[in-house]
């Protein structure tokens, strides 16, 4: 057994912080650890884990019966993934079943290796259906196995059944899946300012420039050419892609990812107008992301003009996301790619807001609220409300509306009929 990174230190009994990631290589086959906070008693890899029958956590040492038990249990948690799961590196549907905590029926002892969309699902696979449009490819399914809710029609092949099959499936993913680790320690062409401080087990790529004064946390991963300018501060198991440029001051949290090609903390923009032309105001706020936040690739979030944008723990932003200067994104909020907020909006906890969604600057949408694609949002949304449209409506409104608009060449033709029944019609409209 080769160990490419270190196992890190026992912090505590029972308790450890696990870099990102920790590679190990068993028999030929690597096995990835990703980050996890806490993985009560285990205390590494065995040299036996790449066999299916071994334990998939790792070896617990005192009480080997119900280790054997913890550790596939812990799997999920830690999200510990062999190989890529095929042949040999498969498991069989009864363990997955006990580690997705899914009813099994039919034969357990079915070899799974990979999670596939049902259309191309094959021999070895496992897929689901949690829509009934979906429904129609479990006739002459080619799947090894399927997850289904509790009602769904029998199969022909083995089943796992649970309440939600969506969720169930994609844990089945994270299992199956094989990250690709990025190298630890800095590469040579990395440029880090003296002032900086870097905490341990990071990774560096090449080309990364950092600034001075700038502090990152514990097990970072940076990927090549990342710039971060001066006196940033960044939290432990921060993740960044290729390309990203993180600005002067921003300060961002634990857990953060940000996928390529993402500005945070460029200017705001803004500009008065000042004899005859366009005065640029200065933007002297900053950006403040908290923990949790993941950004999608080639979003931009603007520093406030005085003040922060700020980005509330467990944000979720998708590709292409515009975030203006002075807004504020409630917790467990996430807005979907080409979504932008004007400056100044203020979103509450858990907004759902679909793509292409624009908003009016100055703005309140409150906690729950959800906005549908493309809506223009011009005025504050009460929490808990549903919006569509341009400008957007109450979602139960919009659709009338958009019913009764698909009638109206018919409706056209009504009235002009009327009126020409009526001799109301004028001379350019009786054709």
């Amino acid at each position: 057994t080769q160990v490419v990174n270190p196992m890190p230190p026992i912090m505590e009994p029972g308790e450890f912080f696990m870099p990102y990631p920790l590679e190990v290589e068993v028999g030929g086959a690597t096995v990835f650890v990703l980050p996890v906070e806490r993985a009560p008693d285990w205390y590494g890899i065995s040299a036996d884990t790449a066999r299916h029958d071994a334990p998939r956590q790792g070896t617990c040492r005192g009480r080997p019966r119900a280790a054997r038990v913890r550790a596939r249990r812990l799997l999920l948690e830690c999200r510990v993934v062999y190989g890529d799961r095929r042949g040999d590196d498969g498991m069989q549907l009864a363990e997955l079943a006990n580690l997705l905590g899914c009813e099994l029926h039919g034969d357990g002892s079915v070899e799974i290796s990979r999670a596939a969309p049902i259309e191309s699902a094959g021999a070895g696979d496992i897929t689901f259906v949690a829509n009934q449009r979906y429904m129609r490819f479990l006739d002459g399914l080619a799947a090894a196995a399927v997850i289904l809710s509790p009602d769904a029609p029998a199969v022909a092949v083995p089943s796992l059944r649970t309440a939600d099959p969506y969720v169930a499936f994609a844990k089945a993913v994270e299992i199956f899946f094989r990250p690709v680790a990025m190298p630890s320690g800095i590469h040579p062409t990395a440029q880090i300012a003296a002032s900086a401080s870097i905490g341990p087990n990071a990774a560096i790529g090449a080309y990364a420039v950092i600034g001075e004064n700038v502090r990152i946390g514990a097990d970072a991963r940076i990927a090549p050419h990342v710039v971060i300018y001066p006196e940033v501060t960044i939290g432990d198991r921060f993740l960044a892609h290729a390309q990203v440029t993180i600005r002067e001051r921003v300060r961002v949290g634990s857990d953060v990812i940000v996928h390529s090609g993402t500005v945070i903390g460029s200017e705001g923009f803004g500009y008065v107008p000042v004899d005859g032309a366009l005065r640029r105001l200065q933007q002297a706020g900053d950006v403040v992301i908290e923990d949790a936040v993941e950004i999608g690739a080639n979003s931009t979030i603007d520093r406030a003009m005085v003040g922060s944008t700020v980005l509330r723990r467990g944000v979720k932003l998708d590709n292409l996301v515009m975030i203006a200067h002075g807004c504020e994104i409630g917790e467990h909020s996430a807005m979907a790619a080409q979504a932008g907020l004007s400056g100044s909006t203020r979103l509450g906890k858990w907004v759902r807001m679909g793509g292409q969604v624009g908003s009016a600057g100055h703005l309140t949408i409150g906690d729950g609220a959800q906005v549908a694609a493309q809506s223009g949002v011009a005025n504050s949304v009460d929490a808990g409300v549903t919006v569509g449209g341009t400008p957007a409506v109450e979602f139960t409104l919009w659709r009338r509306m958009m019913s009764a608009g698909k009638r109206l060449p018919e409706l056209l033709k009504r009235v002009r009929r009327i009126e020409r029944h009526l001799g109301l019609a004028d001379a350019s409209d009786q054709s």
